[in-house]
């Protein structure tokens, strides 16, 4: 479950309130979109933000079929040797 506040979020993440803020910032700032609606309680995510998590999600796991793919190419060249 992903946290609906910076507050919970920084102390999943170990880091201070305002780190998670300013990160968010930087990042909304690059990409020139809001990605959290603040004017709710809890926070949620504004349609670019979920654009970009479901985005993220997919990438995340493309990454871990590729990591697993390369892990056991890497594994059967060593087989053949």
């Amino acid at each position: 479950m992903i946290p609906r506040s910076f507050s919970l979020a920084a102390q999943k993440l170990t880091l201070t309130q305002s780190a998670i803020t300013k990160k968010i910032q930087r990042l909304e700032n690059n990409l020139g979109v809001d990605l959290f609606d603040r004017s709710k309680r809890p926070i949620d995510l504004t349609k670019e933000g979920a654009v970009l998590m479901h985005q993220a999600k997919l990438a995340r796991e493309a990454l871990g079929r590729e990591a697993a793919s390369v892990s056991y190419t890497h594994l059967r060249a060593h087989e053949t040797r």
